[in-house]
């Protein structure tokens, strides 16, 4: 029989508060190696930040391809990390399984979302996350059984 997430979930949440800048948001991504970090009141998921936003928030300029944006020194962008909070560029819209859900639910929402880790939740509480390729690995063992 098929195990489900909560057999092959890590307890490390990668999470954030929604009031922490996004500074800090990237200096966390930096320090877990990571390019989403969950974002947590409490125990209780609320949204996702991925590095990707940051990057769009921090390099406006750039992003454009300007004259100007080449001048641009980074250090001058550097402030928006400073003001902004993780709440003001979130999304708030998560792709989360709870604990219970089946391996194989789980990799089907993994694949068609384009999700390397879905964060796992009990009763609405952030409990963990669980990587694609461990659900793929468990899928694997299963079918050699």
């Amino acid at each position: 029989m098929m195990s489900c997430v909560k057999d092959v979930m890590r307890p490390e949440t990668l999470s954030i508060e929604p009031s922490a800048t996004l500074e800090v948001a990237a200096a966390r991504m930096i320090e877990l190696d990571v390019d989403i970090l969950l974002v947590v009141e409490g125990e209780r998921l609320i949204g996702a930040i991925r590095l990707a936003e940051l990057l769009r928030v921090a390099l406006p300029l750039l992003a454009q391809r300007d004259r100007l944006a080449e001048r641009r020194d980074l250090t001058q962008l550097r402030p928006n990390w400073k003001r902004l909070q993780v709440k003001h560029i979130m999304k708030k819209q998560t792709i989360a399984v709870d604990d219970a859900t089946p391996i194989m639910w789980a990799l089907a929402l993994a694949i068609n979302y384009n999700r390397q880790r879905l964060p796992v939740v009990r009763a609405g509480r952030l409990v963990g996350t669980v990587d694609r390729l461990e659900l793929v690995r468990q899928l694997l063992l299963a079918q050699t059984d």
